[in-house]
């Protein structure tokens, strides 16, 4: 195989030769020859002309949002279950208060936590 991509690389040169040769060196130094005129298909092994890159950088891109909005919503939820943890006490006096423990079974437990009744 010649490093020109074989019998239809060499073909598209051969072409690519002519026709330059029939424009003249003005045309040459004027401008560079496109993709389809050097033979060249997009593809390089990237994807077409490196969109495959710029997947993979999309794809980074969303999975750094969704770790963040993760990270976001669980620091949020876990500072409202700070703000609204309860004391031992005040988690008796709330049973006291809708009737879940007599009087005395609230004093015996308050007792026993440290606290006074």
């Amino acid at each position: 195989m010649s490093p020109c991509g074989g019998t239809k690389g060499l073909s598209t040169l051969l072409r690519l030769g002519e026709s330059l040769a029939q424009r003249g060196p003005e045309y040459l130094s004027a401008r560079t020859p496109t993709n389809a005129e050097r033979g060249t298909i997009m593809m390089w092994g990237y994807g077409y002309e490196g969109w495959g890159w710029m997947w993979l950088i999309g794809g980074l891109v969303l999975i750094g949002i969704v770790v963040l909005v993760v990270v976001l919503v669980r620091n949020s939820a876990a500072s409202t279950a700070k703000t609204t943890a309860s004391t031992p006490q005040q988690i008796l006096a709330d049973r006291y208060a809708r009737g879940e423990l007599t009087t005395q079974e609230y004093r015996e437990r308050l007792e026993i936590l440290g606290g006074k009744p």
